[in-house]
């Protein structure tokens, strides 16, 4: 199977986010292109956070088709695409922008409002519930009520392979 590219899963995104995201992505093209996915962690070198974007996509996309049928979903892949594609969107602004602001949480929360009102894209409740805990639950977590959504477990899912179990792919070859 053929990896897609960036520009490829853009396309499986529905109007009119689609197009926005487009814009945003060639509006930053230099900085996302060259950034990398983390400082140590995942995908740490340049050009890593296309190939960690890419790679949650593309997870996304085996892993909804493996369980559409049987299981059924209650969000849409392009909505597993939208929020990936965001998920991390202020690392090419902090590590190649040089935005020393974007160190906590609330201030990575704020930029990311920013870009979506910025570009005016189009995000539902479960996207933003997607977008703020798809790196798990943290401090909201709760015993009885479920914090974290269906798409955002999923994306959950999808960005832990990429940067913790695949964390050197494509770089390395992983050991068996």
């Amino acid at each position: 199977m053929r990896k897609k590219t960036l520009e490829e899963y853009l396309l499986l995104i529905h109007a009119p986010n689609d197009a926005r995201c487009a814009r945003l992505l060639e509006d930053h093209k230099e900085k996302i292109i060259s950034s990398p996915g983390s400082k140590r962690k995942h995908q740490a070198w340049e050009g890593g956070y296309v190939d960690h974007l890419t790679e949650t996509m593309q997870f996304a996309t085996d892993l909804y088709e493996l369980y559409a049928e049987e299981r059924g979903y209650h969000f849409t892949l392009s909505d597993a695409l939208l929020t990936l594609l965001l998920h991390d969107i202020e690392k090419p602004f902090k590590y190649i922008g040089g935005r020393l602001d974007l160190i906590n949480e609330k201030a990575k929360w704020r930029f990311l409002q920013n870009i979506v009102r910025g570009y005016n894209i189009e995000l539902t409740n479960q996207h933003w519930n997607a977008l703020k805990y798809v790196h798990g639950e943290g401090n909201d977590y709760h015993p009885t009520k479920r914090v974290q959504g269906s798409l955002a477990a999923f994306i959950h899912i999808c960005d832990t392979l990429s940067a913790r179990v695949f964390y050197d792919h494509p770089r390395q070859k992983s050991v068996r």
